[in-house]
């Protein structure tokens, strides 16, 4: 006989063994695939996520991601609190109900508090609104809304590192790559857009600019004097959002958040590389005060919250 071998082997059944489940047991598989023939609205897919490491300019921590199965168009909204999910849901609610038509039928989210509180779940009652919730453990259950929340935040790093930003800036570069997930090409609804999908309407590339790149705003004529500069330098920070027209920037001499349609872009050029020192050690700078509650109080021309630091974050 051969050394190891035993003849006349036979498969065998083996009666369950509960020992062995303690020491192997692992997780079951959980299919991904959701039909995305549905129509629009049927399906909301539905996740938050934070703590961001530092609060925006606007004082937010977190931002909450709503996602329509049949299109998958992206919705993403900005948070102080937690608590604040549910009243961020009943506007979301009523605005895409009000622009389309149709009725939300089924929310899909995780068990987390915010989900299942009584007052969400009464909310859903009321409007008639099947709430499917992952078991407990199960994030791949909600996989949809789970790995946009993965992606979005990887994008956000990106891009501040692109254009120097500080961490401050990270709900700006949130809303704007939102917005080109919205245009670009999803292979979960057949390399369309979502954007195209939900308005059915072709997508519009026109507007899209570099996240940071430099651009002129034009001063009103009302604030114009003789001889003064026609434009301000501003740093581009996205588009205009909830119905708001124009590009959103960041004005370098007042400090603050503003919005203008009357822009020249020089994309060739981050406005940091200009005054980026000559050491190749990395460094950030601060272009927000240590308040953002103080950006008003800042008077134009100020230049000593331009500091250069090495990264925090």
């Amino acid at each position: 006989m051969a050394l190891g071998y035993i003849p006349d082997l036979q498969h065998t059944e083996f009666d369950f063994c509960e020992y062995y489940e303690y020491g192997k047991q692992t997780r079951n598989t959980h299919s991904t695939h959701y039909n995305t023939l549905r129509e629009p609205l049927e399906l909301i897919h539905m996740d938050l996520c934070g703590p961001m490491p530092k609060k925006s300019l606007g004082g937010d921590r977190y931002f909450i991601t709503f996602i329509d199965d049949a299109t998958r168009q992206v919705w993403a909204y900005l948070l102080k609190t937690k608590d604040e999910a549910l009243s961020t849901f009943t506007r979301w609610c009523t605005e895409v109900e009000l622009q389309t038509g149709r009725k939300v039928k089924t929310l899909h989210s995780d068990n987390e508090d915010e989900y299942t509180s009584g007052a969400f779940t009464k909310y859903l009652s009321n409007k008639g609104i099947l709430h499917q919730w992952s078991a407990p453990y199960k994030p791949m259950q909600n996989i949809v809304v789970e790995s946009m929340n993965r992606t979005i935040p990887k994008r956000v790093t990106a891009v501040l590192q692109h254009a120097k930003l500080k961490t401050e800036f990270w709900a700006e570069a949130m809303q704007t790559i939102v917005y080109v997930i919205n245009l670009s090409p999803s292979t979960s609804v057949g390399q369309q857009a979502p954007q195209g999908l939900w308005s059915r309407q072709t997508p519009w590339y026109d507007r899209l600019r570099i996240f940071g790149c430099e651009e002129y705003m034009s001063a009103p004529k009302g604030n114009r004097q003789k001889l003064a500069p026609r434009s301000t330098k501003c740093i581009f920070l996205g588009y205009g959002t909830d119905g708001q027209f124009g590009y959103q920037l960041w004005d370098l001499e007042l400090q603050r958040l503003v919005r203008s349609n009357d822009l020249v872009f020089n994309e060739h050029t981050i406005f940091t590389d200009k005054i980026r020192p000559k050491s190749e050690k990395q460094v950030n700078f601060d272009l927000t005060p240590a308040n953002p509650e103080d950006h008003a109080n800042k008077s134009p021309g100020n230049t000593e919250n331009m500091s250069c630091t090495t990264p925090e974050d």
